[in-house]
């Protein structure tokens, strides 16, 4: 079959990818859960669950931060909006009191009729706990008999899991989460597919394009060669430049899964979004003449030049590649071939492998975040010496 997209590579051409290291990883995290997207059953028992909220609830909104949130925000940015836009389905990733102040899934005709699907894998992360309790308590007031059926959960299974504990309790449905499978690589599960259900996706497809890309690995062990290689060449950051709206999302969660993955020991990269045509004027003049320590990986959809304005963003996009190679910026153009379910499946599951890769070539953890914890703990401190002063 024609694949998803192609990887081409400018200025320094590709490394032989090692066969042995690629062999060692894939027997060193075999277990992890991105790797085993949803099978056929268990998308069919997602479905029907969603399915009958849909019938009593009109609007859909996740509560999750970061890796529990930025799955979902990137399948909606990438399929939201183009052939059958939904102006109702939220993400909430914030509490910043001016933003939910005035979210339209809090307010009005919209909080009694909205499925809210809370997202912690932990299921104790603050934000996340901050939100779900502000939401009951809105809810309870607002129906105090039925406002269960308007919560949805995804966390994973364990007596010392609290937001399990309180969904249990409340006899709230339960949409699993895998141990193995951290946040930022949890594309292919619940956290991302209940939206994509209710946004009509065939999910079916996006896991079969992950699975593509479990069979065509070597391709992102080559990419995370190369990066590891200008690594060691003091090139440590990451330019992410994506050319086409739809993939700003995406461009949020690669950062996530680059930076938290990789951010340890004193190594790692530094992974920067850029959107074209948009940031040519602010940040290109930086790439092509400034400090030699960056990369590009140029992500954009193969050649459309049927207006003006295709042709011109085509040029655009052409034309920053072109000048990367100039000036002996290494790069590397991937361009996809569709913008279906198995192309973006095939994408996001192309990122895990080459973190994970790019990880064991780095001798670090990729699916950890010690730092992350260290903040946690601290902001929990204060929180505490507050509430008692």
């Amino acid at each position: 079959m024609k694949p998803p997209f192609q990887v081409t590579w400018s200025s320094r051409g590709p490394t032989a990818a090692n066969k042995n290291g690629l062999r060692q990883l894939a027997r060193r995290h075999s277990s992890a859960g991105f790797l085993s997207p949803l099978d056929h059953r268990d998308l069919r028992t997602l479905q029907q669950t969603l399915d009958g909220r849909r019938r009593i609830m009109k609007q859909y909104c996740l509560v999750g931060i970061g890796g529990s949130a930025l799955p979902a925000k990137a399948l909606i940015s990438f399929f939201n909006g183009w052939s059958s836009p939904n102006p109702n389905l939220w993400v909430l990733d914030t509490i910043d009191p001016e933003t939910l102040a005035s979210h339209p899934a809090l307010h009005n005709g919209a909080l009694s009729s909205t499925i809210f699907h809370v997202v912690s894998k932990s299921g104790a992360t603050l934000e996340v706990d901050l939100l779900r309790r502000m939401i009951e308590s809105r809810l309870r007031a607002a129906s105090p008999k039925n406002w269960q059926r308007q919560f949805l959960v995804t966390t994973t299974r364990g007596s010392k899991n609290p937001l399990e504990a309180w969904a249990r309790r409340h006899q709230i449905t339960v949409l699993p989460l895998d141990a193995q499978t951290g946040g930022r690589f949890s594309t292919f599960t619940p956290v991302a597919y209940a939206a994509g259900h209710l946004l009509g996706l065939d999910l079916r497809r996006l896991s079969e394009g992950a699975r593509w890309s479990n069979d065509h690995c070597r391709t992102a062990f080559t990419y995370a060669e190369a990066l590891s290689r200008e690594l060691q060449r003091g090139r440590d950051l990451a330019g992410i430049f994506l050319y086409a709206e739809r993939l700003d999302g995406l461009g949020d969660l690669l950062m996530q899964l680059l930076a938290e993955s990789l951010g340890k020991k004193g190594r790692g990269l530094t992974p920067i979004k850029f959107s074209g045509t948009r940031d040519q004027h602010s940040l290109l003049q930086l790439y092509l003449d400034g400090p030699k320590n960056k990369t590009v990986t140029l992500i954009g959809f193969k050649r459309r030049l049927q207006d003006p304005m295709s042709r011109a963003y085509w040029a655009a996009q052409e034309g920053v590649a072109r000048s990367l190679k100039l000036r002996h910026v290494p790069s590397w153009t991937i361009r996809l071939n569709s913008d279906d379910e198995f192309t973006y499946g095939a994408l996001v599951q192309f990122f895990h492998w080459a973190t994970v890769a790019l990880g064991f070539l780095l001798d670090v953890n990729p699916f950890d975040q010690p730092m992350v914890e260290l903040q946690k703990r601290i902001t929990s401190k204060l929180l505490k010496a507050y509430a008692g002063s």
